[in-house]
């Protein structure tokens, strides 16, 4: 059932009644919080996983079938020889046995290593056919659909299901929805994204990106989701803190520099306290400048 139940699942996130696109995508959502396969789905790794433990299993099951071959077209009066020399040495025997018997559970556990990887990969290729009619959800849905095809597309992002960093970005611009309950869940989302609280630098480096690879659309959507963290106080001073520290940095990226100052930018529309004069000037006239004449712009 690895991608039946799934598949299934995700053909119902076109059904005409919002109720059952709303259960469809609770389904796709268990079955991954609950999935057997492990922390992150991307098909590709999978399917790497499952060629190459494939091929070893052939392998196996190659040689077992010669060793078996060899044995059918052994003379019997050898096999007879055989026989008699394994009474004689009976202790030699039985760590044959043992040493047959290990090997024919390790094949055992192969084929169902095979087998689970197989299944793990068809799950995986359900979840990411699936995001298509989600992002469509996000654009056309009822409001009680867009909440629940905004969690459900962030809980398939955290699995790293294929295709999922560009499905969530369909999510942000719902931030200017004239629905308390859908900007609430964007907010969210978002926070989740790109400002987990309690890790300072890794939101600065998240933002960064948002910014650095954001259409004027998202750029829209973004400034505003930053002003609505400022003005619910959830947006800390390490966050700006960690922005100056990548801009002022000769260790990223010129277009990573020019990304954290973007977003430095709108959060100082919001909070004028946030700039830092004394290294804006340090960064505009220094070193880091004459090297990237965007970033003094």
């Amino acid at each position: 059932h690895g991608r039946g139940v799934p598949a299934r699942g995700g053909g119902r996130l076109a059904d005409k009644a919002s109720v059952v696109r709303r259960v469809a995508m609770q389904l796709l959502g268990t079955l991954l919080t609950y999935n057997p396969f492990g922390p992150a789905l991307p098909v590709s790794s999978l399917e790497g996983s499952l060629e190459q433990y494939a091929t070893r299993l052939e392998a196996e099951e190659a040689k077992l079938a010669e060793a078996k071959a060899d044995e059918d077209d052994a003379d019997e009066a050898v096999r007879g020889l055989h026989e008699a020399i394994a009474e004689a040495e009976a202790g030699g025997a039985d760590d044959d046995g043992e040493a047959q018997g290990q090997g024919a559970d390790q094949l055992a556990a192969m084929r169902a290593l095979v087998a689970s990887l197989r299944t793990a990969v068809g799950f995986a290729t359900s979840l990411r056919d699936a995001l298509p009619a989600m992002t469509s959800i996000l654009r056309v849905g009822t409001t009680l659909d867009q909440v629940e095809a905004i969690q459900t597309l962030i809980l398939m992002h955290q699995f790293a299901v294929d295709s999922s960093d560009a499905a969530v970005k369909e999510v942000l611009p719902l931030i200017f929805s004239r629905e308390p309950s859908v900007r609430d869940a964007v907010m969210d989302a978002a926070t989740t994204l790109y400002a987990p609280p309690g890790e300072d630098a890794k939101a600065a480096a998240l933002l960064a990106r948002l910014v650095g690879g954001a259409t004027l659309g998202e750029m829209a959507a973004a400034e505003e989701f930053l002003a609505q963290m400022i003005r619910a106080d959830r947006l800390s001073e390490g966050v700006t803190a960690a922005l100056w520290d990548i801009v002022r940095s000769a260790q990223p990226s010129a277009a990573e520099r020019s990304a954290a100052l973007g977003a430095l930018c709108m959060v100082a529309a919001e909070l004028p306290a946030v700039v830092n004069v004394e290294l804006v000037v340090e960064v505009a006239l220094g070193p880091l400048a004459r090297k990237d004449a965007l970033l003094a712009r």
